[in-house]
């Protein structure tokens, strides 16, 4: 699969791990469009349970129209996805097209990224050439998004329909290694290094992909096969630390159903202080009965600086390979200036009471209050003075207030009633 990288430098349910660190996906699945035309609704999604908007969508019966299972099909010029607001911030957003109709235009659609709580829109434009026929993966990352946002894929393109489908995004602070890029030349167990996702090179001993060795991926396209006797892959250099460490494992081949032990290594940037250290077992067919696929979750580690990660196959029964896939964690980054302004912030107190917004903020300038429906619309903009202020709000709802006053520029929600 080609992968077009767009990266922003401006200032990121289907859980992959059971702890916070998560990569989600929306696949379409429970989409429900019309089958004959375009038409408007929304659904609630089988992978992530939020509920998603089609807006000029339709769904095609027909395979070759679809890119995984079903996918939704956008009407020129005005056909378009769109999530809800979603919390945890985001990083990273990627998605697949295809062109839907046979027909050989170039096809144009963007992605906007809704900043909810700074009342920010960032759009991404992208571009396949006339003729393209193939299924490609868009990708917009180092987003540093860290409250609520949505999204939405709109059909740009005057006369032709594309299709959509897997959207998945990353959530602040949070990184994904798929272990895609390894190379699928069928060499036997190997040492070698590949660049995986966000440009960081990763390094493996006795490992081979799993499609070179005829093997089912835990998921995606390929696959790491690590080698008993200490088989192992190692990260580049995380520049900010890890306070979560999550991946997925499973027995490789059939011949050999006991356990696999495994061992996980954080070590500092220049290997030379070992930071962490835990023993992990993969249970084996003699224990669990059937070849099963295994998340080991690795919470509250607290490494600051610079890090590497590394996973081992340590097992000494030859013969026990072990598959390796899906390594999440969750960076750590020295918070302390952040947490002063954050204090700082929160001294100006913003809530409803009967129908005024009350705003208090002692010790402060005057300043200017907006107020913002979810969808970014501004209902309200008025002044307010040092001290206590009543502002009437008669509206009913969801809604966020944004504070301005020359030294903070604070947002809260606020229901009102």
């Amino acid at each position: 699969m080609i992968k077009n990288i767009f990266t922003l430098i401006v200032g990121l349910v289907l859980f992959l791990t059971n702890g916070s660190a998560q990569y989600y996906l929306e696949d379409m699945e429970a989409s429900n469009p019309a089958t004959t035309t375009f038409d408007n609704t929304q659904y609630v999604s089988s992978s992530n349970g939020l509920t998603w908007k089609l807006n000029q969508c339709r769904y095609s019966t027909k395979g070759g129209h679809n890119i995984d299972g079903k996918s939704v099909l956008l009407k020129a010029g005005e056909g378009n996805v769109e999530s809800p607001v979603i919390s945890g911030g985001v990083r990273k957003i990627s998605f697949q097209q295809f062109r839907g109709w046979s027909d050989p235009d170039v096809r144009t659609f963007s992605l906007i990224v809704s900043d909810i709580d700074n009342h920010q829109q960032f759009t991404y434009p992208f571009t396949r050439e006339e003729g393209a026929s193939t299924v490609e993966e868009f990708t917009v990352s180092n987003l540093s998004i860290s409250g609520n946002f949505s999204l939405k894929i709109v059909n740009t393109s005057t006369s032709v329909v594309i299709a959509i489908d897997n959207i998945k995004w990353l959530p602040a602070e949070t990184y994904y290694e798929g272990v895609e890029n390894i190379s699928d030349v069928n060499t036997g167990y190997h040492n070698a290094a590949y660049v995986g996702e966000d440009g960081l090179t990763w390094n493996y001993e006795k490992g081979r992909s799993a499609i070179a060795a005829n093997v089912t991926p835990i998921s995606g396209n390929n696959g790491l096969m690590l080698n008993t006797g200490w088989g192992n892959i190692l990260s580049g250099v995380l520049v900010d630390g890890i306070s979560e460490l999550h991946f997925s494992a499973r027995q490789a081949w059939v011949s050999k159903d006991n356990d696999r032990n495994l061992k996980v290594r954080i070590w500092d940037e220049t290997m030379t202080t070992k930071l962490f250290e835990q023993d992990l077992i993969y249970k084996g067919v003699v224990n669990t009965g059937t070849i099963q696929t295994q998340k080991f979750d690795l919470t509250g580690l607290d490494i600051k600086g610079k890090c590497r990660i590394r996973i081992l196959n340590v097992t000494s029964t030859g013969g026990s390979e072990i598959l390796i896939d899906d390594i999440i964690w969750k960076s750590n980054p020295n918070s302390t200036a952040i947490a002063d302004v954050l204090d700082e912030v929160q001294k100006a107190k913003i809530y409803m009471k009967d129908q005024y917004i009350v705003v208090e903020q002692d010790g402060y300038e005057d300043g200017q209050v907006s107020v913002y429906s979810l969808a970014g619309e501004l209902v309200l903009k008025t002044k307010i003075c040092m001290g206590g202020n009543n502002i009437p709000f008669t509206e009913k709802g969801l809604f966020i207030v944004n504070l301005q006053n020359g030294k903070n520029n604070q947002s809260v929600k606020i229901v009102a009633k």
